[in-house]
């Protein structure tokens, strides 16, 4: 017999340093064309953001839930600089390069290291040879990355009423996109709140279903 496994991922994302404007679009296509043109073409910005990881399982009348909370933050100014803090329950990652040098400091291990900088990408994937806490820091710029080519199939994607967000006591128009990927007990229903100005995504809640085979745990 399948179980259901129901994970919900939020981030809210708060935009400190660049502002654009545009006209209220009905296309949802083309506002996420806009999303993508705005983190591509970054060249200097401040984000902070708070990720929220709830899961459920229920399996033949028992439930288990865990919950986790991290904190990031992003300032860069391209081509080369860049500082990146994150912090959970258990330990927080900086990572700071300016052009020159790389640090990498670590509260877990209470250490840091220093090296050459050589060509840092603000975007690029994390490398199989990266530390753990390397990987902490590249996993803040990937959700930056995630919205500079984020894409949709045409039936997956639907435009949902707008809705105004609260971000530093101002209300902010948003448009509200629903994203379906998958089918069934095997799925991903993202929706994306966008500020409809700037075409920055200022919340984004994620609900994952799978099946779950009875020996899982």
């Amino acid at each position: 017999m399948w179980k259901v496994l129901t994970v919900i991922v939020q981030a809210t994302i708060l935009f400190l340093s660049i502002s654009a404007s545009a006209q209220p679009m009905r296309d949802p296509h083309a506002i996420l064309k806009k999303v993508n043109e705005t983190y591509r073409n970054l060249k200097g910005f401040q984000f902070e953001y708070k990720t929220v990881y709830d899961s459920k399982t229920e399996r033949e009348g028992l439930t288990s839930s865990l919950r986790d909370e991290r904190l990031s933050r992003i300032t860069a100014v391209r081509p080369d600089r860049i500082r990146v803090e994150t912090q959970d329950s258990h330990s927080s990652v900086l990572f700071i390069a300016d052009g020159q040098n790389v640090w990498l400091y670590s509260s877990q291990l209470s250490a840091y290291t220093k090296r050459a900088s050589g060509k840092v990408d603000l975007f690029a994937a994390a490398k199989s040879y990266d530390s753990r806490y390397e990987r902490m820091a590249r996993e803040v710029n990937a959700k930056l990355a995630d919205y500079a080519q984020l894409t949709a199939e045409p039936r997956g994607l639907t435009l949902l009423p707008d809705e105004s967000l609260t971000v530093e006591g101002l209300q902010i128009p948003c448009y509200v996109l629903s994203l379906v990927r998958g089918v069934g007990n095997n799925k991903d229903n993202t929706r994306y709140w966008i500020d409809r100005e700037r075409f920055l995504v200022l919340r984004e809640s994620t609900e994952q279903t799978s099946g779950v085979r009875p020996d899982s745990v």
